[in-house]
């Protein structure tokens, strides 16, 4: 870019208009006109409206790049217009799938949650016939089973049990 900036201050004149004649080149508009004006020269390329595209920036000093210029705007298609946008559709297909992905697991951890919800409901709907005075009962009935003290029952204590 900067080899281009004294032969042609239009396109190239300053790092703004740099990246932007470079954009433009990526996009495939006005490519041609580029190219042609760095292969021939500001001098020669426009001869029908003259270089000076804008009176801001003169042709004051004309080189011809010749085929280093079309390779540099081919280079420029090719991987600006061509391979950039492939990369970033897959990079956005990659994140799309994992996100997609992503919300399968939320969705499928979900139904899990609600199918032991569920479950303990059942579980709950069974412990409302147990009125306190029951469950204390079956606690202190518990507690006389539990021989060794460790709050569960082994097969010797229910065996062994005093009840």
């Amino acid at each position: 870019m900067i080899l281009f900036s004294k032969h042609d201050p239009f396109y190239f004149g300053g790092l703004l208009q740099s990246f932007l004649t470079i954009f433009i080149i990526s996009t495939l508009d006005l490519w041609d006109v580029v190219m042609r004006i760095n292969i021939y020269g500001c001098d020669v390329y426009p001869s029908l409206s003259g270089y000076p595209l804008s009176p801001d920036y003169p042709c004051e000093d004309p080189k011809a790049f010749g085929y280093f210029a079309a390779l540099f705007v081919g280079t420029v298609v090719v991987f600006g217009g061509m391979i950039l946008p492939t990369m970033f559709i897959g990079v956005i297909s990659i994140k799309f799938e994992q996100s997609t992905q992503k919300f399968s697991n939320e969705v499928a951890d979900r139904l899990e949650l609600a199918s032991h919800i569920a479950i303990l409901r059942e579980d709950v709907e069974v412990c409302i016939f147990f009125d306190s005075e029951k469950i204390q009962i079956i606690d202190g009935i518990f507690k006389l089973m539990d021989i060794n003290g460790q709050g569960r029952l082994d097969l010797n204590e229910v065996l062994h049990s005093k009840i």
